[in-house]
Order: C-alpha cells, then structure tokens, then sequence
C-alpha cells in the first residue's frame, strides 16, 4: 500500500471544521448566552471605545486556554465589532 500523498495545504494554521462546529456549539449554549446578556446589560457601551453600536462580549483570558474562566464574569469585557477584532488580533499576536 503506498504512503499517503502529502497534499499542498494553503491555510496550515486554519481550524479544523469539526473545532469550528464545537466552538459554535459552546456559544449556543444558555449558560453562555445568559452570561452574555447579563454582561451587555452591566456594560451597554464598548469598554474601548464607549459606543453603543454593534457590541460583543471578549474572553479578556481565551477560552480555549483557560476554560476555567470561560464562564466568569470578571474574565469579559464588552466590545463593540471593530475593537473586538483589534483585540483578539493581538492576543493571536502573543
């Protein structure tokens, strides 16, 4: 039987599809979701920024680093789109 042919991968460091659907899963879950909306409603303004437009709750700790912590309210802090994506572009940086 001939080895497996290695094949050109153009995104080597992209997820897998079955973690992409795990990590979907998680935010769908009410823990999560309640969590989520509590938090919005203690801070309805970006904690960057201060708009109020277009917001996201940011594990300030990644998740998947410490999942202790994924469901801990001093571990969030509320984002709206653009610093959220400023944000997570430099914990990815680390």
């Amino acid at each position: 039987m001939p080895d497996k042919i290695k094949t050109f991968n153009p995104f080597p460091h992209a997820t897998p599809s079955h973690q992409r659907r795990e990590d979907m899963q998680w935010y769908h879950l009410a823990r999560w979701r309640r969590l989520r909306n509590w938090k919005l409603r203690l801070n309805p303004t970006c904690q960057r920024c201060g708009t109020h437009e277009d917001l996201h709750v940011h594990h300030i700790k990644p998740r998947k680093q410490f999942p202790e912590l994924a469901l801990q309210l001093e571990n969030l802090k509320t984002l709206c789109r653009k610093c959220h994506g400023i944000e997570e572009s430099s914990v990815t940086k680390l």
